[in-house]
Order: structure tokens, then C-alpha cells, then sequence
């Protein structure tokens, strides 16, 4: 009964205290005011969904943010329905280069529409995608893949598809030029050999399809007569059967004056036939040969081994000048995560390297795990460089490669990338990158090897419109004007849901932080408001102070109010008690006292880690002596009240003297040091993350800052720099006078008379 009196008691003198408190602050107009601001960051940091516009993660749309050329076809044939393919690079060779003039969509019901593109503009900042009209065609129905193909005009060949079983050859206006029934169904396609860019007096077209056992591989062959100073064409069908179903794309090697042969992989074996080649007198005759060498899917060890459905490559997916240069190998990759050479003269294996041993010795961290698919991008012949990436379902690995090096001792670096690699690098010769495309993004890497300045070369530069079908094209180098006039208008192109054609042009530059202001996208035409602007990345800088105010507030109030109760804890034990405890408690406050506050809390936090957390703990480990300090000097004076005698003389013990008379009587002062230690906090983790040593992954006004710090537009963009510099102005002032009204009540000769 007794405990449950004294306790009431306690209670009822917190209370009045409380009370006392309370009835001073609302004396004191600038208490009043800090009160009212606060509370408007409180408003803020609960209705923030409500009142920001965007959430913090949320970044202006890429049209937006890219100075470039950005835009939409509508694909204005009502009866071109969904599913679309698509076509880039129509058009041909101008000398040694490849251009482009048109686009084209098509499906397999037989309908095709045609894009006449150029570009417009005197420089690559300012170029713009001139679409000239359409055209629409009939296509043969069925045809499932359709490639363009740079060939010499007199043939007349533009476009080679596919579809069940059958193979066509159509020329630019898309009627059949040759037309194939293979007898089986086609479901693997080896890609278009072509050498007419290269050298335009033996031009050499080919290519080969696949299905059950069976390969068909058509050669087109041309031969200059230095006597009617003319080109014949010669063409050869070729047919192949194995023991076992084809699994990949066969990988055809139509060097005619080089032992050309065909590679076709299956479920238990790789096959190389040859091609018969012999000379007649104004060309070459081909014919199907017999088996050059065949290899068992086994490892070095005798355990077998399947190849992925990606399939094999040569390190060259395309003809280049020395025969010999990426096709003296042959890259297979393997189910079980390994990436095998053979050597194309002999099947012999060349170099057996498991993939997650290679990641695993890269500065790239991986994730751990089988991997489980391989695909191989272009080589570069002047470069010497190729990426391989591999993948598990969330993350994309990209190891480049040089193929004149075995075993793999050529690889030059690793990048990750989020997501999952679609489709095929694409290399941007302007640029001396490869472009890698995911579902979302069109990522950005050198040919050549970044340096350790240059820090990670995975960019994130093109990301694609939501809602996209298809992953990103590049379609090289367009025409403008003439027909020998060539500008590297570098553009990407993909098809969005509502039947569009999205492209941007590759060459551009970001003109993020925006300022504050409306901007319309130009794909969608929907328009967006920043009043005060955005970063570099495109947030919104009013959505990240009004969000940000919630963790400024949590911080805040918690480390503040940590610190003060356990310097008020330390305080009151040191003063009432006096004596041992007393000093050791005081010179334990005095050691912390004379540590240089910031320098040690950059010190824990950077022990501990950059979590928002740990800095919170580092300002509460650091902030707690002088709090104490002064709270023992009060209990010193407070202890020798004769209130506080009559309570011993009645058999209080000293818990209750501390916690119903003294702790009551510090109440003020414990109000004062929590409200003017909250903004100390705010600025302190401001100055923190502005420094460096902040938690990237937080939302508040200091990361702002340090973002503004990093990126370096602390004079370029004010209005980056100043909201959030306000914002922790207006915050701290607010605590800083809510703490001064607290001052007048703790020393009445502070008060206005």
C-alpha cells in the first residue's frame, strides 16, 4: 500500500510539474512560434504522400532529363495489329559504312509498314528524326523472323526471313525473290554472313536454319569478270543432317578461298562439316562435304554437359578483314555454368573456365549461386574485345573478353547490371561503346577497358518508356540529305504497348538538376511540375524535404532526447550520491567533455557503418556529458532542501527523494536540453552527411546536400542548394527558441518585464 501511495505521489508531482511547465511556455511568444513550426513539420512528415507529388524514389521522365532527340511513331495502319517484329537498319553501304533509312514493323499475318527516316540538324546536340512517310506492304504470311541484309544491288536481295517451314528471299519492295521449302521446321537461325561491305568485287552472302537434325545453309556467291567488267551470282543451297536434334544456331564460316565450314551444335555432339569448294572457271562451286571433326559434350573430366539454349558463338559474329582474327575459336557455354573453347581447325579443347570462378576474382561482387544462361555479344575487331554476360534471374554479369588470348586470361573487367541482358550487344562505333539492353534500361560500356579513375563502367543511359515490348535497337548511322551525306545520328528505337515506335537518339547530353518550372514528356505529352526543381538524377527536391522532414524529426527527437535522459540519469546519481560514485561518474564526464565532438563521431560512424542508425547512436554516445554535468550541480543544490531532509526523516528512501522531489524539479531543465539538443542533432547528421559519412540510402536534407556536394553543382543550382539549407534552418530555430522559452522557465531573469 505503501509503494502504491509513493508512486501516486510521484506521478502527481511529475504532473504538476508538467503542468507549471506548460503554463510558463505559453507565455513566451517566441516558444509559441519555434511550437508552430515544428508542428508544421510534424504536418508535413505525416501527410507527405498526400502533400508531395512524387515519392522521394521517383525521377523525371528520361525525354525530360536528356537533351536529345526523343519521340514516338504511331504506327498509323489500323489493320497492323500486335504481335510486332521489327527491322532496323534498312538501306545500305555508302564506301566502308553501313547506314540506315528506314525502319519497318511487320507480323506474321503478312503485313508489313515501312518507315523512311532521316535526320535533320548541323550537330549531334541538335539533331532531330526526320520520318519521312510510310509505306505499306504485303509480306508472305507466316513469316516469323525478318532480316535486313546489305548486299550488292544487282542482286536485288534486302531482306531474308523465315517462318515454319520455309526460308525467303524478298527484295526491297518485299516481293519473293527466292522461296525455300527446307522440309522440316525451322527453329534456329545462324545470322546473315555478309562481305559485300567489305569487299565489293567478291561479295559473299550466307546463312543457315536449323531444326530436328536437319540444316539448310545458303550461299550466295558472286564473282567479278574483269572481261565484261561485270558480277555474276551464283547460288548454292546446301543441306546437312546429324545423328542427334539440333539444340542452338548453327555457326556457318563461309571464308570461300579459307576452308569454310559449318558448325552445328546438338544434344550430345558439335559437328564440323565441311564445304566442298572448286574452282571453275569464272566462279566457285559449293557442296555440302562430310564431317571435318565431332566432339561429345563432355568436360575435360568425362562429365557431360549440356549447352544452353543461347547458344555458341565464334568471338566474331560478323566478317572482318583478316579471316583468321576471333574465328580460330569456338565459345560454347554450359548449363552447369562453364564457358568452353574449342579450336575450329581440329575440335580440340582449347580452355575450360567455370564462369562463377571468374566473377569471383573480379572487383565486382557476386552473388553467389549456378548461373543460368550465357550470351555473347559482338566482337570488336580493332579492339579486340567482347562481352559475355551471364546471368542469374536479378542480376546480369558482363565480362569482356579478348579472344586472341586463351583461357580466358584476356578478361579486362566485370561489370554487374541489374535485371536481365535481352537481346544483343550493339556497338556504337561513334562512341567506342557497346550497348547492352535490359527490359528497362539500354546500358552503356567501353570497348576499351575503364581505368581505375574512371570507377565502374556500367551507366544506366538510356532508360526505356514503361510499358515497352521489346528491348532497345540501335540503328547506327542515318542518312541526311543526299544519298553520300552520312551523320551519326545514332538512334535506338523499341515498340511500346499501344502500337508505337519509341526512339531516342544516343547522342545527347542530361541537362538535369531542372529548374523549377513545368515540363511537358514528350512521348507521353503528359506534363510535370517541380517547384523547386531537381537533382541530378531527377528527384524532386520538394519531395525529398517533404519526406526528408520525417527522418530529420525521428532522428532529432530520438537522439536528443536519448542523450538527455542519460546525462539527466548520470547527473542525478552523481549529485545525490556525492563521494566515489560521484567522482568516477564526473571524471568519465570530463573525458568525454574534452573529446573534439565531430571529429569522434566521424571516427564511430565510420567504425560502425553508414547507417542512418549508427550516426544516431554515435551523436547520443558523444552528446551526453555536459547534459549530465549540469543536471549534477542542480541535484547538488536541490538535495540540501529541507523538503527534501523532511522526506529522509520519514523514511523515504533514496530512490523515491530522486525520483519524486529532485527529478521533478530538473523537469525544466530536462525540457530545455532535449529541445535545443534536437536541432544540434539535425545539423550535426546534416554536417555528417554532407562530409560523406551519412547513410546514402536515407532520405533526408543532408544527403541532399552531399548529392549537390558530389555532383558539383553547389553553384550551378541554387535551387537545389537552398531548400534543404533553409529547411534545417527553419527546424533547428524552431527547437532552438521552443528551447530558449524553456531557458526563461528555468532562470526567471531571462523573462521580458
Amino acid at each position: 500500500m505503501k509503494k502504491y501511495l509513493n508512486s501516486i505521489e510521484t506521478t502527481g508531482a511529475f504532473r504538476r510539474s508538467v503542468r507549471g511547465v506548460l503554463r510558463a511556455f505559453r507565455r513566451s511568444p517566441s516558444g509559441i512560434f519555434g511550437l508552430a513550426i515544428i508542428i508544421a513539420f510534424v504536418i508535413m512528415a505525416i501527410f507527405a504522400p498526400v502533400i508531395s507529388p512524387y515519392t522521394p524514389d521517383q525521377v523525371a521522365p528520361y525525354s525530360i532529363q536528356f537533351s536529345g532527340d526523343i519521340g514516338t511513331i504511331p504506327i498509323n495502319i489500323s489493320s497492323v495489329q500486335q504481335p510486332l517484329s521489327i527491322v532496323s537498319s534498312l538501306g545500305g553501304g555508302v564506301g566502308s559504312s553501313v547506314v540506315t533509312n528506314g525502319i519497318m514493323v511487320f507480323n506474321e499475318k503478312g503485313q508489313s509498314l515501312t518507315y523512311n527516316l532521316g535526320v535533320t540538324g548541323g550537330n549531334h546536340s541538335q539533331l532531330k528524326l526526320d520520318v519521312k512517310g510510310s509505306s505499306y506492304h504485303s509480306i508472305p504470311k507466316g513469316i516469323k523472323s525478318l532480316y535486313s541484309v546489305v548486299y550488292y544491288k544487282s542482286v536485288g536481295i534486302s531482306y531474308i526471313g523465315y517462318g515454319n517451314d520455309t526460308v525467303y528471299l524478298l527484295y526491297s519492295n518485299l516481293s519473293v525473290h527466292y522461296l525455300y521449302h527446307v522440309g522440316f521446321n525451322i527453329t534456329h537461325f545462324s545470322g546473315i554472313f555478309n562481305r559485300y561491305i567489305y569487299d565489293p568485287y567478291l561479295p559473299t552472302m550466307g546463312f543457315a536454319v536449323s531444326g530436328g537434325n536437319h540444316t539448310f545453309l545458303f550461299i550466295e556467291e558472286g564473282n567479278f569478270s574483269v572481261f565484261t567488267n561485270s558480277l555474276s551470282f551464283y547460288s548454292f543451297p546446301l543441306y546437312f543432317n546429324t545423328s542427334y536434334p539440333v539444340i542452338t544456331n548453327p555457326l556457318p564460316y563461309l571464308y570461300l578461298d579459307h576452308s569454310p565450314s559449318i558448325i552445328i551444335p546438338t544434344t550430345h555432339k558439335i559437328y564440323d562439316y565441311s564445304i566442298n569448294v572448286s574452282r571453275q572457271l569464272t566462279y566457285y562451286k559449293l557442296s555440302a562435304g562430310n564431317i571435318v571433326w565431332s566432339q561429345n559434350l563432355t568436360l575435360r573430366d568425362g562429365t557431360p554437359y549440356s549447352i544452353l539454349k543461347t547458344g555458341i558463338v565464334f568471338p566474331a559474329e560478323s566478317a572482318s578483314l583478316d579471316y583468321n582474327q576471333g574465328k580460330n575459336v569456338v565459345v560454347v557455354p554450359t548449363t552447369n555454368g562453364f564457358i568452353l573453347e574449342y579450336s575450329t581447325r581440329n575440335g580440340t579443347l582449347m580452355s575450360e573456365v567455370q564462369l562463377e570462378s571468374v566473377i569471383q576474382h573480379t572487383s565486382v561482387p557476386f552473388q553467389g549461386g549456378n548461373l543460368v544462361a550465357l550470351w555473347s555479344g559482338v566482337y570488336v575487331t580493332n579492339q579486340i574485345s567482347m562481352p559475355i554476360s551471364f546471368f542469374k534471374p536479378d542480376i546480369t554479369y558482363v565480362t569482356f573478353w579478348n579472344p586472341d588470348q586463351s583461357n580466358f586470361t584476356g578478361i579486362s573487367y566485370t561489370i554487374a547490371i541489374p535485371g536481365k541482358v535481352h537481346g544483343d550487344a550493339q556497338v556504337i562505333q561513334s562512341a567506342n561503346m557497346f550497348m547492352i539492353p535490359t527490359e528497362s534500361y539500354a546500358y552503356y560500356m567501353s570497348i576499351v577497358p575503364p581505368t581505375k579513375s574512371s570507377g565502374n563502367a556500367s551507366t544506366p543511359i538510356l532508360p526505356m518508356p514503361s510499358g515497352s515490348n521489346y528491348y532497345p535497337i540501335y540503328i547506327g548511322n542515318i542518312l541526311l540529305g543526299g544519298a553520300s551525306t552520312i551523320i551519326s545520328g545514332n538512334y535506338v528505337i523499341t515498340i511500346t504497348n499501344n502500337n508505337t515506335i519509341f526512339y531516342e537518339s544516343v547522342v545527347g547530353y542530361k541537362v538535369s538538376p531542372l529548374p523549377p518550372g513545368n515540363y511537358k514528356d514528350s512521348v507521353t505529352g503528359k506534363y510535370y511540375s517541380y517547384p523547386l526543381g531537381t537533382d541530378y538524377e531527377g528527384h524532386s527536391i520538394l519531395s525529398w524535404i517533404v519526406y526528408g522532414a520525417r527522418m530529420e524529426l525521428v532522428i532529432g527527437i530520438t537522439a536528443a532526447a536519448s542523450a538527455v535522459l542519460i546525462g539527466v540519469y548520470i547527473g542525478i546519481l552523481s549529485g545525490y550520491y556525492g563521494k566515489a560514485m560521484d567522482a568516477v561518474l564526473m571524471r568519465l564526464v570530463d573525458v568525454f567533455l574534452s573529446l573534439p565532438f565531430l571529429i569522434f563521431v566521424i571516427l564511430l560512424v565510420s567504425l560502425l557503418g553508414t547507417n542512418i542508425w549508427y550516426v544516431v547512436i554515435a551523436i547520443i554516445v558523444f552528446s551526453w556529458a555536459g547534459i549530465a554535468r549540469v543536471v549534477r550541480a542542480v541535484t547538488l543544490s536541490l538535495k540540501t532542501r529541507p523538503y527534501v531532509d523532511a522526506s529522509r526523516a520519514v523514511g523515504a528512501s533514496n530512490t523515491r527523494i530522486m525520483t519524486a522531489h529532485i527529478l521533478p524539479n530538473v523537469l525544466p531543465l530536462t525540457f530545455f536540453y532535449m529541445s535545443t539538443g534536437v536541432g544540434g542533432v539535425i545539423i550535426t547528421e546534416a554536417t555528417l552527411d554532407f562530409l560523406g559519412f551519412g547513410d546514402p540510402t536515407a532520405i533526408t536534407w543532408g544527403m541532399l546536400l552531399q548529392f549537390l556536394q558530389t555532383t558539383g553543382y553547389t553553384l550551378l543550382a541554387p535551387w537545389w542548394l537552398f531548400p534543404p539549407g533553409i529547411a534545417i534552418i527553419l527546424l533547428s530555430l524552431s527547437f532552438y527558441l521552443v528551447g530558449r522559452a524553456f531557458d526563461e522557465i528555468v532562470n526567471p531573469r531571462l523573462r521580458r518585464r
